[in-house]
């Protein structure tokens, strides 16, 4: 049975969000999509499930067009948006993965610090619990330490020579734009993707970005006034966010302009990718 029968004389678009983990599929003007599956591909001649970012080869010097989805789109992404216009020019991004990083033996070593007890003693935080996780290929059941569940985020926060944590790229981000618009950027912060959803995130970066406006020297010298950072709430969850944004997109007149119908493609080929300066020049030029 299809997952939408409609009496309408036209279908609605179709919206897609293609992400690391997980592919978001529905239709345009609703409010959460209607088929949420794992992002892979089965191998024609083998049968086997591969996962469809792993064709990507990022670190090659000669990459074909074919084996690259997007150059600039990295794993973490800062892009600025002001008045509905992306700031192209601004964006910034670190190749934060989810590998096992050179530093997590340090970074667990911290978290194994003893932490400051408030109250004298009293009221000392709880350990986040240890959790079983079962891979569904072979039943198997996996443990993961809560000391391994605290410390895994703090790869967004680890200083280093480059400064590319995520507060480092937020707070670069904003001072990349014009000066008339870098307030409104630090009063709505919008954070989306999957990894967005664990529970106070929030609360951490603000805390950083307040921490780097005080207390180191280069942002403290071009940020001036007095600065709070918000942040946005997010309609549904963070996860499928970006697919609500292509759906409202989609269900407005714009998608009679920047759509491409069967016929079109049949006769050219090629799929308009705003990446290409020949697909975004004006009419005449």
């Amino acid at each position: 049975m299809p997952i939408y029968e409609s009496v309408m004389q036209e279908k609605p678009p179709i919206v897609l969000d293609i992400g690391t983990a997980y592919t978001k599929l529905g239709f345009a003007a609703e409010a959460y999509p209607r088929k949420i599956m794992p992002t892979e591909v089965v191998m024609t001649t083998t049968g086997i499930r591969k996962r469809l970012f792993d064709y990507e080869t990022l670190g090659g010097a000669v990459r074909p067009a074919s084996e690259l989805s997007a150059d600039d789109l990295l794993p973490t992404s800062v892009m600025p948006v002001y008045i509905g216009v992306q700031i192209m020019d601004d964006i910034q991004g670190s190749k934060l993965r989810k590998q096992r990083h050179p530093r997590g033996d340090q970074a667990a070593a911290w978290w194994r610090r003893p932490r400051p007890a408030p109250n004298g003693g009293e009221d000392q935080p709880t350990p986040a619990p240890d959790v079983d996780y079962i891979v569904s290929d072979n039943d198997a059941v996996i443990q993961v330490p809560g000391l391994l569940r605290e410390s895994a985020y703090e790869i967004m926060f680890e200083a280093s020579n480059e400064r590319d944590s995520l507060p480092h790229l937020i707070l670069r981000s904003i001072l990349d734009c014009t000066l008339d618009v870098r307030r409104a950027l630090v009063e709505s912060l919008f954070l989306v993707g999957g990894g967005s959803m664990v529970q106070g995130l929030l609360a951490r970066i603000r805390q950083e970005l307040q921490h780097l406006l005080t207390e180191d020297p280069f942002y403290a010298e071009r940020f001036h006034g007095e600065l709070q950072f918000k942040f946005f709430n997010a309609v549904g969850k963070q996860n499928f966010t970006a697919w609500l944004g292509g759906a409202l997109c989609g269900a407005t007149d714009l998608i009679q302009t920047r759509s491409l119908v069967k016929e079109t493609y049949l006769k050219s080929e090629h799929v308009p990718d705003w990446s290409n300066l020949c697909d975004n020049r004006p009419t005449g030029s």
